[in-house]
């Protein structure tokens, strides 16, 4: 027995395609906020040992944890890098889903390249 198509209305099919793309945005956060967890988890395992660099005063006390302070600097860029191409690379997806978006760009690209391939007429007045 075959199965009966589902019909669907435009404002239905509006709808999905909305739903499909708030699951991809959703999808897209989760991936990205994975290394975020990861730095943070990691600075919250070491949170003990980062605790001694607000104690005591002198030079002698920041060379000594000179060690701490570039990991804790090293976590830091990190997550910054993280977080800005986390930032940079939403838009980016979000175009690509874009089939409209994705639509002009492959008309955009076709009439620019007919512009820039000569012609028949004028290869042949060429030769």
């Amino acid at each position: 027995m075959r199965a009966a198509k589902i019909v669907r209305s435009s404002s239905q099919r509006r709808n999905i395609s909305i739903m499909h793309r708030l699951g991809q945005n959703i999808g897209t956060f989760a991936i990205t906020s994975v290394p975020m967890a990861a730095v943070c988890i990691l600075a919250l395992s070491q949170l003990k040992t980062f605790s001694n660099l607000g104690h005591g005063a002198g030079r002698c006390k920041y060379l000594v944890d000179a060690h701490l302070f570039s990991k804790l600097e090293t976590l830091a860029g990190v997550g910054a890098i993280t977080w800005v191409l986390r930032m940079l690379l939403d838009p980016v997806f979000n175009f690509l889903s874009d089939t409209k978006f994705r639509q002009f760009i492959v008309r955009r690209s076709d009439v620019a390249g007919a512009e820039k391939a000569p012609s028949v007429r004028t290869v042949a007045s060429v030769v």
